[in-house]
């Protein structure tokens, strides 16, 4: 089902990603690290234990743009997903739908949640998908 690829779009040694350090006092209250479970690094971030057991979820996040051509992050991410077998390949709506899912089961829990980042464009300019993820939650 997934298409062999060609050397240049293999994944193994991507290079990148986003990050987050969290330190001292601040860091003592990090009680669970935030992955891109995909291993693409497009969002990474942490859990922070508050008073009253209260908890903040702060994410860093990078949504690849829509660039056209060959070797592109954009066409790299969308050949990852194919190999996956997803029914979604579009890395602009995968990030928002994966990202949405966390974001939703954090929300249930009743968790504060903190999202920045580089969104490409930002949520309200011409991107209705984004602009849903910022209006549901």
């Amino acid at each position: 089902m997934a298409e062999a690829l060609p050397a240049k779009h293999r994944f193994a040694r991507w290079r990148g990603g986003v990050g987050m350090l969290v330190r001292g006092e601040l860091g003592k209250r990090v009680i669970e690290k935030v992955v891109d479970k995909s291993g693409l690094g497009r969002y990474a971030g942490c859990v922070l234990r508050g008073n009253d057991g209260e908890h903040l979820v702060v994410i860093a996040t990078y949504r690849v743009g829509a660039a056209t051509g060959d070797g592109t992050l954009f066409q790299r991410q969308s050949a990852h997903f194919r190999s996956e077998g997803r029914s979604c390949i579009h890395p602009t709506k995968c990030f928002l739908r994966d990202l949405g899912t966390l974001v939703k089961g954090w929300k249930r829990r009743g968790w504060k949640v903190v999202i920045g980042g580089d969104f490409n464009p930002t949520l309200w300019e011409g991107s209705t998908h984004g602009s849903r993820l910022a209006d549901k939650y």
